[in-house]
């Protein structure tokens, strides 16, 4: 099966406040695990739930929908609600989704050299500005134009995120239909 992304990687410069320039490659416990789903889903071996579960980088993704959605007056961040949370979820059902994280954030940590949940602000909104202005097929602008779908889905869909708002239930799925009178 054909990915739906183009798989070739791109790669650019980054450098965060530390300004880290450590190119020694390893093959971190997280990295490990991450081949192991992304093979387990590719059916190439057996693997638990748990090794998958593992594999999924939380607290990057936690990172990353709170770039999407940070704190502010008007609300909590995303993973204040539990954004991050259900994504891993989805992702436990939907082996597409789940193989995506996984070869996203390995990409994302290839770019980083330290993971994006390390960078400071400015530079995880600058990582994601570049994400979405990559081209269509590349696996960045596929990881970023899902997480973002699936993260403003999932966090209007908490009534914690209402606040300031002047809704009372879901944006979604029934939308607003009295709006247009």
């Amino acid at each position: 099966m054909k990915p739906p992304f183009d798989t070739k990687l791109v790669s650019w410069p980054l450098s965060d406040a530390a300004g880290s320039s450590d190119s020694t490659p390893a093959l971190s416990r997280r990295h490990f695990l991450a081949l192991l789903a992304t093979l387990a889903a590719a059916g190439g071996v057996a693997c638990s739930e748990d090794a998958a579960v593992s594999a999924l980088p939380t607290d990057a993704l936690a990172a990353f929908v709170d770039t999407l959605v940070p704190a502010d007056e008007f609300g909590p961040s995303a993973s204040a609600v539990g954004v991050h949370l259900t994504l891993t979820r989805k992702a436990m059902d939907e082996p597409e989704l789940r193989q995506l994280l996984v070869n996203g954030f390995r990409w994302i940590d290839g770019q980083t050299n330290r993971g994006f949940a390390a960078l400071n602000a400015e530079s995880k909104n600058s990582f994601l500005q570049r994400m979405s202005e990559m081209p269509g097929d590349s696996l960045p602008r596929a990881l970023f134009d899902q997480l973002r779908d699936h993260c403003f889905a999932a966090y209007y869909a908490n009534s914690l995120a209402w606040r300031g708002l002047a809704i009372d239930r879901p944006p979604q799925p029934a939308g607003y239909p009295d709006y247009i009178r």
